[in-house]
């Protein structure tokens, strides 16, 4: 008999459970036993684990736009509805009243960049990229689609031509 089977059949008999009972019981409270604190186990290793991020918080984070000196490159397929990374950053004004902002959304060519996000909410944009309603006067947007015979954005070159340069085409 392994020696925690013979431990606890001492302790049964010393109870006064005759010996071949004890035999019969010791195995079954061992694996009883056994499975309790195995239990426990896996119960700790479960909660030290969910500070990984779950399926849901991971999809819902793709759609936020963050700031990275080294991020995930994204491969799109089909239709989606994703954040970016802030690529560049610069104010320009008097009192540094405008912002220009940079993101970019994949490492390869996109088909096009059907609508504009803020807070979730979408940002209507003319033919000439202003916004319209809410950010109107707030908002100008241009888009790259990573095309390999794109131009820099004239808008940024204009506005920061120490920053951005037209050297600064973002292809591919």
């Amino acid at each position: 008999m392994p020696p925690i089977v013979a431990a606890i059949v001492v302790v049964l008999t010393a109870l006064g459970t005759s010996a071949a009972t004890a035999a019969v019981l010791a195995p079954f409270i061992l694996s009883i036993g056994a499975s309790l604190v195995m239990g426990g186990i896996s119960k700790l290793i479960t909660k030290l684990s969910t500070s990984s991020p779950s399926i849901t918080s991971t999809v819902a984070s793709r759609t936020v736009t963050t700031r990275q000196s080294v991020a995930p490159r994204h491969v799109f397929y089909g239709s989606n509805r994703s954040g970016g990374i802030i690529t560049f950053m610069h104010t320009t004004g008097t009192k540094n009243e405008k912002l220009h902002i940079v993101i970019t959304l994949s490492g390869h060519e996109v088909q096009a960049i059907p609508a504009m996000y803020f807070d979730g909410i979408a940002v209507p944009l003319d033919g000439s990229g202003n916004a319209t309603g809410n950010f109107a006067g707030f908002v100008h947007a241009e888009f790259n689609l990573g095309r390999k015979t794109q131009a820099s954005f004239p808008g940024l070159v204009a506005a920061a031509p120490a920053y951005w340069t037209s050297a600064h085409q973002q292809r591919g």
